[in-house]
């Protein structure tokens, strides 16, 4: 029977995680300085707020929340997360039993409980085997998927197709496709920062009850589609 996509990834990350321990080559992501560039910008999804629920769909070994605990001391973060490494799962959840760490595909539906906010920070980098096209749909099903398990919006990065070279088990995400199916599947509202040094691109997206109350004016109330949304 052929393996889906979430069984290959549990593969791919739990035999680095054997092979290398806790540490940044568990979860391919390059040096630590790369990492904490991706925070950075992932982070901007929440800049307005001091106190909020976050939930970390591929946590790995937790180097997200060490991020959040040092960059923002100053802010009230209610910090869960959702792996397919089970791995991953037992590792955090001795390391950081404070906080909830979740075995369970997204893949199979949003989540029964909502959060502030979902970060994907570089959940969406390796093929693992599959193709590009199955890959794509699998994104799209995720952040699908967490965008309805949000009460404000989500953040993802993706390894862009402006590169000066590529390796054969990366995913390099279309520009054009993905906006192309936020606007239609996810939200008007969103950003994009393709400003880094890495081939990468960092997009929020927010749901239109967060911008109706951020945004609270009269003059706004006739943009947005669902009335009952406005700030109150």
């Amino acid at each position: 029977m052929k393996k889906s996509i979430a069984q290959l990834q549990t593969d791919y990350y739990g035999n680095l995680f054997e092979k290398h321990g806790p540490g940044v080559d568990a979860v391919a992501s390059g040096q630590q300085v790369y990492k904490d560039l991706r925070y950075e910008k992932l982070s901007r999804l929440f800049c307005g707020d001091d106190l909020f629920s976050i939930h970390d769909v591929g946590f790995g070994i937790g180097h997200y929340y060490e991020y959040l605990k040092s960059r923002f001391p100053e802010k009230n973060i209610i910090y869960s997360g959702s792996e397919v490494t089970p791995q991953f799962v037992d590792y955090c959840r001795s390391v950081y039993p404070e906080s909830s760490f979740h075995l369970r595909n997204l893949e199979d539906g949003f989540f029964p409980e909502k959060y502030d906010y979902l970060v994907f920070g570089g959940t969406f980098y390796h093929l693992s085997g599959t193709t590009e096209a199955d890959f794509s749909d699998f994104v799209k099903r995720l952040l699908k998927n967490g965008f309805l398990s949000s009460e404000k919006g989500i953040a993802f990065n993706l390894i862009t197709e402006f590169v000066e070279y590529r390796k054969e088990d990366l995913f390099y995400a279309n520009l054009a496709d993905m906006l192309n199916f936020i606007v239609t599947d996810l939200s008007r509202y969103f950003t994009v920062d393709h400003a880094s040094p890495l081939y990468e691109y960092t997009v929020c997206v927010y749901t239109e009850q967060y911008i109706s109350k951020r945004y609270t004016d009269e003059a706004f109330h006739k943009y947005y589609r669902n009335r009952s949304t406005r700030a109150g």
